[in-house]
């Protein structure tokens, strides 16, 4: 598989193994989590809250014929809607478990890759319902060889 592919498919199984969930009127409820942007750019209303990712940008260098080295702008798209903060208030606790969970990666498990947190940016549109959404970027280092069988490089 192509690196890319490699980088979303490890981010989500991150975000899934961290179990995200964020409390709506007095009961948790599991956050939705995809590995691609949904057609529009916008997550369905039933299927919020939820988290989509996508990789942004990427820079290839190679450090020879069969090693090469990706750094890869990696976004991730939490989207609420409901009343008053609480959509605030859910989008904040959301990327609070988004970054333990990204934390719990970043172990040794698998040496490829390396996430670090470079920012976020929000987007509020107030109504009768208010939607939030926050975009969290990630900077994920890949490392890889010609002799990984689950990577193409």
């Amino acid at each position: 598989m192509h690196p890319l592919e490699y980088i979303r498919k490890a981010a989500v199984a991150a975000l899934e193994a961290g179990s995200i969930e964020v409390e709506i009127a007095g009961a948790a409820k599991p956050v939705g989590v995809y590995a691609q942007p949904p057609r529009g750019g916008e997550i369905p209303d039933k299927h919020l809250p939820g988290i989509y990712c996508f990789c942004r940008s990427e820079q290839v260098e190679r450090a020879s014929l069969d090693r090469l080295k990706r750094t890869v702008l990696l976004d991730l798209v939490i989207e609420t809607k409901g009343t008053r903060e609480e959509p605030l208030d859910q989008v904040d606790a959301i990327y609070l478990q988004i970054e333990r969970a990204f934390a719990a990666q970043t172990a040794p498990q698998d040496a490829r890759l390396r996430f670090m947190l470079r920012g976020s940016e929000i987007s509020v549109v107030r109504g009768e319902v208010v939607f939030a959404a926050r975009r969290v970027t990630y900077e994920v280092t890949f490392r890889g060889s010609a002799e990984d069988p689950d990577v193409t490089v």
